[in-house]
């Protein structure tokens, strides 16, 4: 028989190193961050990336700024190919997103994306 460490969750109980807490913890320290890219069949920006927030101090925009400039400056750097594949560009708006925060906070944030074509 399996055993552990268990901790209640909502109206369940969950292995306390499981997933789900796992992810808990890491937004308890680090925060999150979300973009959104809306973007053309070629891979083109149509807009300005939208960026999220939470539990990460930008009172004065600053750091929302430099995602955004981050974003933009990854997708210009993509090759024609790579721009055409979503989960390429996926992947590397997140590392662009993680990188500016790291450089501006030091932290890691849990960073989802979110790519809309049209």
């Amino acid at each position: 028989m399996p055993s552990g460490r268990l901790a209640r969750d909502g109206d369940g109980v969950v292995p306390v190193d499981g997933p789900s807490l796992r992810e808990r913890r890491k937004l308890l320290w680090n925060g999150a961050a979300a973009a959104s890219l809306v973007i053309d069949s070629r891979g083109g920006a149509v807009a300005a990336p939208q960026v999220s927030l939470r539990g990460i101090d930008d009172e004065d925009g600053e750091l929302t700024d430099a995602i955004v400039a981050g974003l933009k400056e990854m997708l210009a750097d993509l090759s024609a190919s790579e721009r055409g594949d979503d989960s390429r560009i996926e992947e590397a708006a997140r590392q662009a997103v993680r990188r500016v925060v790291r450089a501006h906070l030091g932290k890691k944030p849990l960073t989802d994306v979110h790519i809309v074509r049209i």
